[in-house]
């Protein structure tokens, strides 16, 4: 299991006792009027008190983001401009969060300058200088689980994560050693162990379980999904556990049976947030107990498609964690404008609050922040 973690600088609460006593010394006069004196004997002054207040319960404050693609035309960018930074419009809601997620959809790799396939618009890899632009954005958990993880091969794979590595970027849902690629990742932040999983059930050059990547990549099936949360959950190394899949349909109105039913099974085995992508449209929340899963975050860093507006707006999952699990739950909407997020306000901030109330599959009710998010509860 990966361990990762960073200081962070803490306050700390100082409790100040003051003893409060009286001079009960007898007035000058000889010693044994003094000692015959009917005054009451003094008492003893109260000890200084030494408690403390009760330390306050550890918690922390996780963003999860969708589909991020730094291939392409972002991927040209960042050769041209290795300083560009496509999250700097949400990096207020990012410098806020102890710990940062996404779904890296594309590889990192050297490739000659090339950043998509002349043949194919859809197999694509971003340059090693993608992992710079997430370090720098404050990204520590990326999935590197979902079908364009192999699209320039194994080589392009391992260099991913030797990227990721350089950086100083945790990753989780491949691997290359044959056999780690469904390993957990751990990081802790405000005193809160924070544990991550992430599969795919989706696969671009075929069946996962037949292709040579099934030995590197996590599979999203029921039994690999159910067994890896399980797993964490009973090994006590994360006091929180947050489970990523990819899968369901590109651009479709809600999510899919098949989805629902691994993500729910995620948060039947013990996982504490959930969370999905894929479908480059946010999808609703729903909550099983006490947890909540977000069946769609879609689009981060990547372009709309013209012919799918839905494409336009993403969420961002903002979940507070303490070591019971989630007990703040937000959903914090953007618009993709160019390949990069910008928060919404207005009518596209009331857009995404009725696309967030149509996709759920039960009833939410929905509190609006002052930073334009929507804390979220079943409804009762």
């Amino acid at each position: 299991m990966t361990s990762l973690s960073r200081r962070l600088p803490c306050g700390a609460l100082v409790a100040l006792s003051v003893a409060l006593g009286c001079d009960r010394s007898a007035p000058s006069g000889p010693a044994s009027s003094a000692a015959t004196s009917s005054s009451p004997p003094a008492l003893p002054s109260p000890p200084a008190s030494s408690a403390s207040p009760p330390p306050l319960p550890a918690r922390a404050v996780l963003l999860l983001g969708g589909d991020v693609e730094l291939a392409r035309a972002t991927g040209k960018r960042i050769l041209a401009d290795p300083s560009y930074d496509p999250l700097r419009r949400i990096r207020g809601r990012l410098d806020q969060a102890d710990v940062s997620f996404v779904n890296l959809e594309s590889q990192l790799s050297e490739q000659g300058g090339e950043v998509v396939r002349s043949w194919s618009s859809l197999v694509f890899t971003g340059p090693p200088g993608g992992a710079d632009v997430l370090a720098r954005a404050g990204i520590d958990v990326v999935s590197t689980a979902n079908n364009h993880a192999w699209d320039y091969g194994e080589r392009a794979l391992r260099e991913t994560l030797d990227n990721l590595d350089r950086v100083g970027v945790a990753h989780v849902g491949t691997s290359r050693e044959a056999g780690d690629q469904a390993r957990p990742v751990v990081v802790e932040r405000a005193g809160v162990k924070i544990g991550f999983l992430a599969f795919t059930a989706i696969w671009n050059q075929g069946p996962l379980s037949t292709h040579p990547a099934r030995r590197h990549v996590a599979e999203a099936t029921r039994d690999a999904v159910e067994a890896g949360t399980r797993a964490l959950v009973a090994s006590g190394a994360a006091d929180v556990v947050v489970v990523s899949v990819h899968g369901g349909e590109e651009y479709g109105a809600s999510t899919t049976p098949s989805l629902r039913a691994l993500l729910h099974a995620a948060a039947r085995a013990g996982a504490h947030v959930v969370v999905g992508h894929h479908a480059h449209v946010f999808h609703g929340v729903s909550f099983v107990g006490d947890t909540p899963v977000f069946e769609g975050l879609g689009n981060l860093v990547m372009q709309m498609h013209r012919e799918h507006p839905a494409t336009e707006l993403g969420l961002l999952a903002r979940v507070t964690v303490g070591r019971g699990g989630a007990s703040r739950v937000e959903a914090c909407p953007h618009r993709v404008v160019l390949a990069e997020p910008e928060p919404v306000t207005g009518a596209a901030l009331a857009m995404a609050r009725r696309r967030l109330t149509m996709t759920s599959p039960a009833p939410l009710a929905l509190e609006e922040t002052p930073d334009g998010c929507f804390r979220l509860e079943p409804a009762r």
